[in-house]
């Protein structure tokens, strides 16, 4: 088979594999690779953004109350996870060096010697907090922060219509407005990189993120977390439901939801993201033009009854937009599921 990319750094991940087994940093793929359904491969981004010499990537968790409206809600805080150990470029012509290298899962790092779970404020050790983040790169971070909403917001779009095709098989036998009563919660992990620019790339979105505790921090991001999540629940199961179908009538009781749940939190960890907070949002117009035309476009590409693209939608997912690390692939973009 021939060889793809040569002398090009990869990411190969066994499929369905957990706790970080079988992943690899290999200078050797070929066109098999991507097609046997067997892995994930993804492109290893170099330069890596380096906190204290040490590659990381970016955890935040994102709550999904409705796909129809789309409504969104993502952490104002969450894990920064550090590698174990100091970075070195891998090279093709040498060795690649330990996984705690590389790959900033948790299960391979937490087995390195290098590796401490961390203080309560998120301040050291290998879990740091979105403000030590910060810290590390004065006056970069708030163009860095509006890319990676836009991110979730576009890969959200990406699999709305299939979401909204699967609600409505799954409920056809109920009432249709309980269809707003469902909510998910899902890990991002990103990674940045750090030239030209700071550049947040899409590494894989966890269906079921760990609820484990794996040190202070953790346990100060999950419970809060598990609290807004609960709250958001609460509120759902006892607040009546809309009398009508429309869209309308959905927007403006989950309005009702959401402002009853935050009411309920002392310092929720969740803030809205979409729609927009016009009071107070953190988009800009060309953001918000671009998340609509993603929402657009999805509906049009895999909408059965779809039959003319309208304009200006394009480019909303095009192979420029930092959604995945799959940029210089050709062929579809890939948004990969993961359970870990």
């Amino acid at each position: 088979m021939k060889l793809l990319y040569p002398n090009t750094a990869w990411v190969v991940k066994e499929d369905r594999g957990l706790g970080g087994q079988g992943i690899q940093i290999t200078f050797d793929v070929k066109e098999e690779d991507f097609t046997d359904g067997k892995r994930l491969v993804q492109r290893y981004i170099e330069p890596p953004l380096l906190i204290q010499g040490k590659r990381f990537d970016v955890r935040v968790y994102v709550v999904v109350l409705s796909f129809s409206p789309l409504r969104v809600w993502m952490g104002k805080e969450g894990i920064v996870h550090l590698c174990a150990d100091r970075y070195t470029s891998p090279s093709a012509d040498g060795e690649v060096g330990p996984m705690s290298m590389h790959v900033t899962n948790h299960f391979i790092n937490s087995k390195a010697k290098g590796y401490t779970s961390g203080s309560k404020d998120g301040s050291t050790g290998n879990n740091r907090s979105f403000e030590n983040l910060n810290k590390h790169f004065p006056g970069d971070t708030e163009d860095l922060w509006r890319a990676i909403r836009v991110i979730v917001l576009k890969s959200l779009a990406g699999v709305k219509p299939f979401v909204d095709a699967g609600l409505e098989r799954g409920f056809e036998d109920f009432e249709k407005k309980k269809r707003v009563r469902c909510y998910e919660v899902f890990g991002y992990d990103l990674i940045i990189s750090g030239e030209p620019e700071l550049r947040p790339y899409l590494l894989e979105v966890n269906q079921f993120p760990s609820w484990m505790v794996s040190g202070a921090w953790y346990a100060q991001i999950k419970s809060r977390l598990l609290r807004d999540v609960l709250n958001f629940c609460r509120v759902l199961h006892h607040y009546p439901p809309p009398a009508s179908e429309c869209p309308e009538a959905s927007t403006s009781f989950l309005n009702q939801v959401e402002n009853k749940a935050i009411k309920n939190s002392e310092t929720p960890l969740l803030e809205r993201i979409w729609p927009v907070q016009t009071s107070r949002s953190w988009a800009t117009p060309d953001d918000i033009a671009a998340v609509t035309s993603a929402i657009t476009l999805s509906n049009v590409v895999f909408s059965p009854h779809a039959a003319t693209l309208p304009t200006n939608t394009t480019a909303a997912l095009s192979p420029d937009s930092p959604i995945t690390s799959y940029t210089e692939v050709e062929g579809p973009q890939v948004l990969s599921f993961d359970t870990e």
